[in-house]
């Protein structure tokens, strides 16, 4: 089996890149491509740059060009909720896309996707369950994805307000190409910024954050 991964900058790919794992590096389509291999699955793995539109690429790209069935994605976020602090772990069983909104053009809520019955953007039934045997402690969240760093308070209040208690930049794109293509997809997402935190909570944790995100996707690949 192919499985793709989705890693949104480069302090971040920095940790799969030191991982331990045997890596190719090739190049496809313009696009640097790091693949091993575990088992009897294949392993792609690509820097996808920070933002919807590079993370739909990415996915995109993996799924219609490298034939991936299964799509993961790690990384840092934002939190939400005032009670979360840097280092907490989560598992995304939705994704919201804050940016988008046609409310006014279709009969939709703010939102919410054609095909969709809620503004909410499902992952994996399948992987969330695999990840959940072997990392019970892992908490839920529902993510909200758009196009800023947020760091103002008034805003980072707004989102939490949809249901959502972390903030990232890129999970909606993944989420979005890969159920349009019906494969399954997982975020792991770890905090680097809290509440009250910024840009430079963000530098600060972004390395030992995603150190603790991709130990379990690194579980989850050995036991797939």
């Amino acid at each position: 089996m192919n499985i793709g991964i989705v890693i949104a900058v480069i302090d971040e790919f920095k940790t799969f890149l030191s991982s331990g794992f045997t890596l190719e590096k090739e190049i496809i389509s313009n696009r640097e491509i790091y693949k091993t291999k575990i088992g009897n699955n294949n392993i792609y793995v690509l820097n996808s740059g920070c933002g919807i539109i590079y993370a739909s690429s990415a996915t995109e790209f993996l799924i219609s060009s490298l034939g991936c069935d299964y799509i993961l994605n790690y990384g840092v976020s934002g939190a939400l909720d005032k009670s979360l602090k840097v280092e907490d772990l989560f598992i995304l069983t939705h994704t919201i896309h804050y940016d988008y909104d046609v409310s006014n053009l279709d009969d939709v809520l703010k939102h919410q996707y054609s095909g969709y019955s809620s503004a909410l953007i499902g992952g994996s039934t399948k992987l969330y369950d695999l990840v959940k045997k072997i990392e019970p402690s892992v908490k839920d969240a529902v993510c909200a994805s758009g196009d800023k760093f947020v760091s103002i308070k008034e805003e980072k209040e707004r989102l939490h307000s949809l249901g959502a208690s972390i903030c990232d930049m890129e999970s909606a794109g993944i989420f979005l190409v890969s159920n349009f293509h019906k494969k399954e997809v997982l975020s792991i997402k770890c905090i680097s910024d809290t509440f009250d935190g910024d840009s430079k909570d963000y530098y600060l944790n972004v390395e030992r954050s995603s150190k603790k995100a991709f130990e379990i996707i690194k579980k989850l690949l050995l036991s797939i």
